[in-house]
């Protein structure tokens, strides 16, 4: 009960008047080595953010709401659900208050786009029949990627990266993934700028 309220209490802040930006992601995870305790094979997840940055500096904080779809070699299915705090840091053009991240017509795309992101998670498994391991996850990633201003509302993100995930309830449980997704941040408050 207590994290279904939570839910709904953070959604509810995402779409409240303010200056908020929301980033919609999604990743698929490949196993690449798993121990024997640790039966996934893949994953998929899913997550909500409120995007904030530093006021002067490309450092960028987007916590949220991850679910995650674990799937083992039996293409058995379960269900966790967390929290999630990537930070985004642009090597590239790091000293700057550039009105980023999305940013259109601009022949410096890939010096303001690039970045290096690390991803720390925890998850909770909300199925009532799953394996311990499943229980509580922790997990920490890094990747790479660039921001595409489709327009100045919407920006569009590719990623690639590993993640490296641990089960916080059994000792022996953990696994190595490549992973790749695509994020969509959203700017509703841009055209209140100019009014």
């Amino acid at each position: 009960m207590n994290r279904f309220f939570l839910l709904i209490l953070f959604i509810g802040g995402l779409f409240s008047p303010g200056s908020a930006q929301i980033s919609l992601q999604s990743t698929y995870h490949s196993g690449l080595n798993q121990e024997a305790a640790w039966p996934v094979s893949n994953q998929l997840n899913a997550s909500v953010h409120y995007w904030t940055r530093l006021k002067r500096y490309r450092l960028e904080f987007l916590p949220g709401i991850l679910f995650q779809n674990l799937s083992n070699e039996e293409r058995t299915d379960y269900q966790n659900l967390g929290i999630t705090v990537p930070v985004s840091i642009y090597p590239l053009d790091f000293v700057n208050d550039c009105d980023c991240p999305t940013f259109s017509k601009n022949s410096f795309w890939f010096q303001k786009g690039f970045f290096i992101r690390l991803t720390p998670s925890w998850s909770a498994n909300i199925n009532a029949e799953s394996p311990e391991a499943y229980d509580q996850l922790f997990g920490i990633g890094i990747s790479l990627g660039v921001d595409f201003g489709w327009s100045d509302l919407l920006t569009i993100t590719p990623q690639i990266g590993y993640d490296q995930i641990h089960s916080i309830s059994e000792a022996s449980g953990r696994g190595g993934y490549l992973h790749a997704g695509i994020a969509f941040l959203f700017r509703h408050d841009y055209r209140n700028r100019y009014r």
